[in-house]
């Protein structure tokens, strides 16, 4: 049969490892220890402010989808959601959001729809400045897409929580929004 091990990393695994995760070769290495940090942080043995500072340095330096996919489609909102002080929650929304941007404008994964929609969702989910909020609202008045990537139906809702949100987006352009949904 199969069996489940909980891993921990020491602290001097834990230091080399933050700055260099990138740099294991095998994706199975890297999605391990992501998941290991991970179990980690939910066991109260590394702090998930320090998980988004290890996923921060590495994840625009990640070259397989099957790893970029699985740290921001589970792991980070988890961390964000659980797992860091309240007052850090805008900061670390933006800061997601600036850098899953970065890898959508890098054009490195758009042969692969379903991380190309991953990407725009969660750099949607993510908009949280006053000028992050104003981009999202640009991109759904574009109709077409971002950089050759189709808005689908669910994004142009989540771009219209997001518009409606905003504290700086006018009422008239929130409801014009509405129409154009």
């Amino acid at each position: 049969g199969f069996g489940y091990g909980k891993f921990t990393l020491d602290p001097e695994s834990l230091d080399l490892i933050c700055n260099k995760l990138h740099l294991l070769k095998e994706q199975n290495a890297r999605k391990a220890v992501y998941n290991t940090m991970f179990d980690m942080v939910k066991s109260e043995k590394f702090p998930g402010s320090r998980l988004l500072q290890v996923v921060k340095h590495n994840i625009s330096k990640e070259k397989t989808e099957e790893v970029l996919s699985d740290v921001i489609r589970s792991i980070v909102p988890s961390v964000i959601g659980k797992y860091i002080p309240l007052d850090t929650y805008e900061k670390e929304n933006s800061d997601m959001y600036e850098i899953l941007f970065g890898i959508l404008e890098s054009k490195a994964f758009i042969a692969s729809e379903s991380t190309s929609q991953l990407l725009v969702r969660s750099v949607i989910g993510y908009a949280s400045t006053d000028q992050q909020n104003e981009n999202v609202f640009t991109w759904f008045n574009m109709m077409e897409g971002l950089h050759d990537i189709k808005f689908t139906k669910p994004d142009r809702h989540d771009m219209t929580r997001v518009i409606h949100e905003s504290r700086k987006i006018s009422k008239a352009d929130k409801d014009a929004t509405m129409i154009r949904l």
